[in-house]
């Protein structure tokens, strides 16, 4: 298993600004000017995209796009109206609170989780998206143990059952 990261919502906000064109020194930028992540020096993010490298690309991990919504079906992602409409009052909210727009996987989370509005708030729910997104991804490059994503999953039920009660 590969070194544990330090900071991984930074690591993986990182990751998706590189796969979308961005250099070690906009990403860098775009952390410090985040209120949302830590700030980390140039030769962090440097190191960070060497490693960015040897992930395997996958689309799900570029940023959601408008005019591709109809093809997200495949990462389980509706492309109905009704489902959209939901999807991109989450996103906006997302995009407020990270200050980035999500990725196709964390739309992914937004679309699951977003059926929760109700019970826990638009916030929570791109939060938890977050969470969840980064989550998947640092397990699936090795950066973080399934026993994390299991630890979500946990806090989630919890959370459940607690609006159920």
């Amino acid at each position: 298993m590969a070194k544990k990261i330090q900071l991984p919502n930074e690591f993986y906000e990182g990751y998706k600004l590189y796969r979308a064109g961005k250099t070690s020194g906009q990403i860098k930028d775009a952390l410090e000017e985040s209120s949302h992540f830590v700030g980390v020096s140039v030769r962090t993010v440097h190191g960070w995209s060497v490693e960015y490298r040897r992930i395997e690309n996958d689309e799900i991990d570029d940023p959601w796009l408008w005019e591709n919504f109809e093809k997200y079906s495949a990462h389980g992602i509706a492309s109905h109206l009704l489902s959209l409409s939901e999807v991109v009052s989450h996103r906006q909210m997302y995009t407020k609170i990270v200050g980035s727009a999500p990725s196709i996987r964390e739309v992914k989370y937004i679309y699951l989780l977003g059926g929760f509005r109700q019970t826990w708030g638009e916030v929570e729910v791109a939060y938890l998206a977050q969470q969840f997104a980064m989550t998947e991804f640092m397990v699936n490059c090795g950066k973080l143990g399934e026993g994390d994503m299991q630890k979500l999953r946990d806090i989630v039920d919890d959370k459940l059952m607690e609006s159920n009660q």
